[in-house]
C-alpha cells in the first residue's frame, strides 16, 4: 500500500506545479477582491496584495517562478494583463546611473 502513497504524491506534486502557470490574458478571476483572491489562491497563488486603482483591480501574487502583476476589469471580473516581474527591475537604473557617472 506504501508504493501507491509515492506516486500519488509525485503526481500531485506535478499537478500542483502545473497550477502555477500564469493566468491569460481573458481568465475570469471575479468582480470583487475576494472572489479575486479565492480564485488565485486557488489557482495556485500566495495574494501579496489587490487594490483598486485607476478603474482596476491590481493583484500582486507569487508562486515559485516569481511574481506576478495582473491587471483585472472590474465589471467582467477578466484579467486584462499578465506581467511577470523581474528580480532585476533595477537593472537598467543601475546602468544610467554608471552612465550618468561616465559622463562626470
Amino acid at each position: 500500500m506504501k508504493r501507491f502513497v509515492l506516486p500519488g504524491l509525485a503526481a500531485s506534486t506535478i499537478l500542483a506545479a502545473a497550477a502555477w502557470a500564469a493566468p491569460e490574458p481573458g481568465t475570469v478571476v471575479g468582480t470583487d477582491m475576494a472572489e479575486i483572491s479565492a480564485a488565485l489562491v486557488e489557482m495556485g497563488y500566495e495574494v501579496i496584495e489587490i487594490e483598486f486603482e485607476d478603474g482596476l483591480f491590481e493583484a500582486e501574487a507569487m508562486t515559485p517562478d516569481g511574481l506576478y502583476e495582473l491587471e483585472i476589469d472590474p465589471e467582467t471580473g477578466a484579467i486584462i494583463e499578465v506581467e511577470l516581474e523581474d528580480e532585476d527591475d533595477d537593472y537598467d537604473d543601475e546602468d544610467d546611473d554608471e552612465d550618468e557617472d561616465d559622463d562626470a
